[in-house]
């Protein structure tokens, strides 16, 4: 079974330093959005744009039926059973290399 994310809004491919409220923070450039893998936090597998209008990932995952319902998994499922969240992460990368998040 699959699961499909479509994003709209996305952050944009600049993130000024005011946007860190007094942190010592340098203005971000060249930012992707991208699903979280949940064994690999700093990689963004598949990044897009963030000023693009839309994006959409499709993930595969496997359920398992336990005592209390089915339980979804796979590489970008994160949590604990009852509670999966899939993160969208922000990423910075220079022109044509993969994204990392920031």
């Amino acid at each position: 079974m699959r699961i499909r994310i479509d994003a709209v809004d996305l952050p944009g491919r600049t993130c000024p330093p005011e946007a860190f409220a007094g942190a010592d923070v340098p203005e971000y450039r060249n930012i992707n959005v991208a699903v979280q893998r949940r064994d690999r936090l700093a990689e963004l597998p598949d990044p897009q744009p963030g000023d693009a209008a839309s994006a959409t990932w499709t993930l595969d995952r496997t359920t398992a039926a336990t005592p209390k319902g089915t339980d979804v998994k796979g590489p970008y499922v994160q949590g604990r059973p009852g509670a999966r969240p899939i993160y969208l992460s922000p990423g910075m990368a220079p022109e044509g290399a993969a994204s990392h998040a920031c």
